[in-house]
């Protein structure tokens, strides 16, 4: 028995956008690469290049890792864009399970997180260490 039911079309974007999921929720402050290179310069001490792709992945291990091992602050890369230069950054203050979430999810339709205590003491750090303005200059 041969069924007369259409076959989805996996090359349009509704259906690609169904194909990858985004189960993880992530809240915090969103900044890029340029920003990343001024704080990974500013706490490091060292230039770094924002054009060569290979020195702004150096710059973002760099204040990941500083941001992690003096302050407690996670930072991680996200987004859907690839290229170094293009890459989105956050100050994650917290995160949640979302396994409804793919890519293409409506933004108006996103759980939404609420600030507290953890973005507080997150300003209070960046702000301390400079880094606030930088932030709010590039995102």
């Amino acid at each position: 028995m041969t069924s007369t039911a259409s076959q989805p079309d996996i090359t349009s974007t509704s259906t690609l956008d169904r194909r990858f999921p985004r189960t993880l929720l992530l809240a915090g402050y969103m900044f890029d690469a340029q920003t990343l290179v001024q704080w990974a310069q500013h706490l490091t001490g060292n230039e770094y290049d924002l054009e060569d792709v290979d020195i702004v992945t150096l710059a973002y291990f760099d204040v990941k890792e500083i941001a992690w091992r003096k302050y407690g602050i996670p930072i991680q890369v996200t987004g859907e864009k690839a290229t170094a230069e293009d890459m989105l950054n956050i100050v994650v203050t917290q995160s949640r399970d979302f396994l409804d979430g793919c890519v293409g999810y409506p933004e108006d339709k996103l759980p939404q997180f609420k600030e507290g205590a953890r973005e507080a003491r997150v300003r209070e750090v960046m702000i301390k260490e400079g880094l606030w303005h930088h932030l709010l200059a590039h995102s």
